[in-house]
């Protein structure tokens, strides 16, 4: 009988992958929190509001309903809305007014007004699709 060879192939890939996963990643997070905090004010600052109209000194203003993002009055919980990074792969989108809360989840007086789950909820879907890319690109 003749002479047996052995062929052995190796692929490894790890390298690769290792250098241009936290690349990818932080794209895809900055992308995503740039996105939930564009949302977040575009919600606020349009849409026609359904609430209560009541004057403010020589100005009418049109309130959101409940369930609506709040209805725009003076700016300031838009301007106060922001991302920070917090690591490589890490963003926090907040808000800086102090009665942000109150508007998204409600009072025992006031019935919520989301504006940022929705935001976070809208982007979701493209977020866990970009990674489902990378997956499959690495």
């Amino acid at each position: 009988m003749g002479k047996t060879h052995k062929i052995s192939l190796t692929s490894n890939r790890f390298p690769e992958i290792a250098r241009r996963l936290p690349v990818a990643t932080r794209r895809i997070v900055r992308e995503t929190a740039h996105d939930i905090e564009r949302r977040a004010k575009l919600s606020i600052q349009s849409g026609a509001k359904t609430g209560r109209l009541y004057r403010r000194g020589k100005k009418f203003h049109r309130a959101s309903a409940p369930g609506q993002a709040p209805a725009t009055d003076t700016g300031n919980l838009v301007n106060s809305i922001g991302v920070q990074f917090t690591g490589e792969t890490r963003a926090s989108v907040y808000v800086g007014a102090e009665y942000a809360p109150h508007l998204e989840y409600g009072t025992a007086r006031m019935a919520a007004r989301p504006f940022m789950t929705p935001a976070a909820e809208a982007a979701r879907p493209r977020f866990l699709g970009e990674l489902q890319n990378l997956e499959r690109e690495l």
